[in-house]
């Protein structure tokens, strides 16, 4: 029987914003990447990517505390606790405030210092200071617009999410182009353009707060107990940023000192690839998170394991377009950038092509570290993270710089996917057979339990109630129960058109049971309309909408039983 209509329609419905709003957030960067390497020229590329590890460790702290917050509020929200998910943004927001400011206030004092230990030197020094000094001014309005996003879109409003950073990159290149070319700005226009552009996100994005859907009410509030969760729930896949700041500053220095300036504009180019290629894939990441995160607070395994069937399906689709383009064009990338040094433009092609080849492992990779995270095996995802952006990947490098010098660094990236995969694949298998799990991705036995199962007008027939009635007879549930329990179903089903899909999700806990019935027609009416037999309490009765689904969350207590 079919089990995935609804649960895939709240996928897709979060699928294209999310993508889209994480491609245009990299690829305001990467606008500017191309209009100062045509405006302005090498050193200008030479100074942005000095400045990368600025944006790793800003992106660090927003995803901690975005991916670590929405994951946890989705495990509130999926277990019932509305009012401990309201909390968790209230937190995000009061401790992201104080963080950011002073992020300003000491990354302003020590400027020169900052840009030395990133690596900059002679000539292109005064063009990095001049970009970074006010990216680490913007370092609030950063952190802000990534919270944000994540937020809104937990809230149901994936598309305001991307409204905003649509406006937001349109902006960035009005005026990139503005700045730098007519005002004679430089290097210090680009990332004024950016800071601005994010602005305007977080105003549309803000809009979101003052619509009557909107769950998410702000009340000053710290907690160092709440502040933990979120930080363990967070830190899995957010330290990817952290090892891609380490990552970055050591080759920027080894590949400046192994190749000079054309060592460094070939791997701004492939950093700016990369960074597209990862922000494209996290986005379908981060549309498997919350509903991962909500199902998994639900216990519903078998939502789990459809949405991230789905979003591997997907990404390994999207990954072989990717790999098409990149290894049949290489050059349209490069002509983009305004590179015009035969040598550099010949060491790219090179390197795109090297690089594209682990495209496929590093979509499954990245996936599944947040798929893991949003389950609660914070360590699995870790691991994946620490192994592909910093161990495997300096192992890859060592070993292969060694062999092939520069061309041999390019080879460490695709060494470091398929090493990260290997090891991934090894420990999930350990771990399934020590716990007795079915699959590698670790749905715990008691979530296995509950029952799912999808009807409509249709084909809600004698199968459908044999499916819910041998689960119920295999919990013991009393005769009253069972009733009441049909007696649900039948009003919701009659309240729904032919083209409506309905879905039952038990949850036998060992003190009460949980009926959610979610639906993509209407509310549904049923506390008025099925009387409660008077062995039966109803703890709680709760209509609510979550990503386009509307679900009613009836909690019963059996008093006989």
């Amino acid at each position: 029987m079919k089990n995935d209509v609804l649960i895939s329609k709240a996928y897709y419905k979060l699928l294209i914003p999310t993508m889209l709003t994480n491609l245009v957030s990299s690829v305001g960067s990467f606008a500017d990447t191309i209009i100062l390497g045509n405006m302005i020229g090498e050193n200008a590329l030479v100074a942005m990517t000095f400045n990368a590890p600025l944006f790793t460790i800003i992106n660090t702290i927003a995803a901690i505390f975005a991916v670590g917050g929405t994951t946890l509020m989705g495990h509130y929200l999926g277990s019932g606790k509305k009012e401990s998910s309201c909390k968790v943004f209230s937190l995000v927001i009061s401790y992201v405030v104080f963080i950011g400011l002073l992020m300003t206030c000491l990354g302003l004092f020590f400027i020169d210092d900052i840009m030395y230990a990133l690596g900059s030197r002679g000539e292109v020094f005064n063009y990095t200071k001049a970009y970074g000094i006010i990216i680490i001014a913007g370092i609030l309005v950063f952190l802000i617009n990534v919270i944000f996003a994540f937020f809104i879109r937990m809230d149901g409003k994936p598309k305001l999410a991307m409204a905003g950073m649509l406006t937001s990159i349109a902006l960035n290149i009005i005026l990139d182009l503005l700045f730098v070319g007519p005002l004679g700005m430089g290097v210090a226009g680009a990332s004024l353009a950016l800071v601005l552009s994010q602005v305007v996100s977080i105003i549309i994005m803000s809009t979101h707060f003052f619509t009557a859907s909107n769950t998410l009410k702000f009340k000053f509030y710290l907690s160092v107990k709440d502040l933990i969760k979120i930080f363990k729930t967070g830190i899995g896949t957010s330290t990817t940023f952290i090892y891609q700041s380490i990552a970055l500053f050591v080759l920027n220095n080894v590949i400046f000192r192994l190749s000079g300036t054309i060592g460094m504009a070939t791997y701004t180019v492939i950093y700016n690839v990369s960074l597209l290629s990862l922000t494209l894939f996290e986005g379908i990441s981060q549309t498997i998170q919350p509903l991962v995160s909500f199902s998994y607070g639900e216990q519903n395994s078998t939502d789990i394991l459809i949405i991230i069937k789905k979003g591997l399906k997907t990404g390994i689709i999207f990954s072989f377009i990717v790999i098409a383009f990149l290894e049949i064009f290489p050059q349209a990338l490069i002509v983009l950038f305004g590179i015009k040094d035969s040598s550099i433009i010949t060491s790219s092609i090179y390197a795109i092509r090297i690089y594209a080849i682990g495209i496929v492992l590093m979509t499954i990779n990245v996936i599944m570290s947040y798929y893991y995270q949003s389950t609660g095996k914070e360590k699995f995802a870790a691991i994946i993270v620490l192994s592909r952006n910093l161990v495997s990947l300096f192992i890859g490098v060592l070993l292969f710089g060694l062999l092939f010098e520069l061309n041999g660094i390019w080879f460490g990236f695709v060494f470091a996917e398929i090493l990260t995969f290997i090891m991934w694949i090894a420990i999930a298998n350990y771990y399934r057979n020590k716990k007795a799990c079915k699959s590698i991705f670790l749905i715990d036995a008691t979530s296995e339990l509950n029952l799912s199962v999808e009807m409509n007008n249709t084909n809600y027939n004698k199968d459908t109630k044999n499916i819910i009635k041998k689960y119920i007879l295999g919990e013991n549930l009393s005769t009253n129960l069972t009733n009441y329990i049909f007696s649900i179903i039948d009003v919701s089903i009659r309240q729904l058109s032919r083209n409506n899909t309905l879905k039952i999700f038990i949850n036998n806990k060992s003190d009460d049971l949980t009926v959610v019935i979610s639906n993509d027609g209407k509310v549904l009416n049923i506390d008025d309309k099925v009387s409660v037999p008077s062995t039966i309490r109803i703890d709680k009765y709760e209509n609510s909408v979550f990503y386009g689904l509307n679900r009613t969350v009836i909690n019963i207590k059996d008093d006989i039983a």
